[in-house]
């Protein structure tokens, strides 16, 4: 592992490590996301279902939401347009609970959901 030393028995991972053990870029596009909008709008627009204000927590979308409508493929593979939706749910819901978790991990920044509209370009983010 390549590590910086720091003061006795304590290491930190460098970004090469990242890419190594966790195969992300650290090369691509920056990832900056917007920081309004009118974000039941957005979600209808990236996943197709239109949702009330009890679905969110100020700008972010509660993960149990996503669980309730997109726990299943098998409910949205009729065509490319539901699958597309369900991949963009699914990546969401890694995001919010693995990747970049809140304090709760019960609710999911909406910023990223924009990063999702065009695939060839999300594979493009650091």
């Amino acid at each position: 592992m390549h590590t910086f030393h720091l003061s006795p028995r304590e290491c930190t991972i460098t970004l090469q490590d990242v890419v190594i053990l966790l195969g992300l870029r650290i090369d691509g596009r920056s990832v900056i996301a917007p920081i309004g909008g009118d974000w039941a709008q957005i979600v209808e627009d990236h996943l197709g279902i239109r949702l009330g204000p009890d679905a969110f927590v100020g700008s972010f979308l509660k993960m149990s939401w996503l669980d309730e409508h997109f726990n299943h493929i098998r409910m949205h593979n009729q065509n490319a347009l539901q699958i597309t939706r369900f991949v963009r749910a699914y990546i969401l819901r890694l995001i919010g609970g693995f990747m970049l978790l809140d304090h709760s991990s019960s609710r999911v920044s909406m910023r990223f959901l924009t990063l999702l509209d065009d695939f060839e370009l999300t594979g493009q983010y650091s």
